[in-house]
């Protein structure tokens, strides 16, 4: 198959590599009409940095108003949740917010982060679990 004049699988490229995967995207992407590419392409350290960085910005209100949200009701959603729940978090990202919620928590089962971002997303995990009493976050 060939994209303008560009093959999409070169020689010694698998189907399953994630260098094919990659190119397959990227091809796709900016051969549509309106030009994209996979954000999990941009969230590698230096990305999620510069996320961090605009989420610090006037303009972008989404975490300001989770903070303010959990500020005010991680209590309530704590007590909701109970004993032994899981928490299972998207986009966990730097983790600002989950441990609002997370030292609410009595004896929580444990804490699943899911990030595009894996070193970032181990990071996460070191932070809430370094906060944490021994034991209290995944037994």
């Amino acid at each position: 198959m060939a994209v303008h004049g560009i093959a999409t699988r070169p020689h010694g490229l698998t189907r399953s590599s994630p260098l094919a995967r990659f190119r397959a995207d990227v091809l796709a992407g900016l051969s549509a009409p309106a030009k994209s590419l996979p954000c999990k392409y941009l969230y590698d350290d230096r990305g999620s940095r510069l996320f961090d960085q605009i989420c610090e910005l006037p303009e972008y209100y989404p975490t300001r108003t989770e903070l303010g949200i959990l500020r005010r009701h991680a209590a309530n959603m704590a007590a909701a949740l109970g004993d032994g729940c899981l928490v299972i978090e998207y986009g966990s990202g730097s983790g600002l917010k989950t441990p609002l919620l997370l030292e609410r928590l009595r004896h929580p089962a444990g804490y699943v982060p899911v990030e595009i971002n894996r070193d970032g997303e181990r990071q996460s995990v070191d932070v809430k679990l370094g906060e944490r009493p021994a034991g209290s976050v995944g037994g």
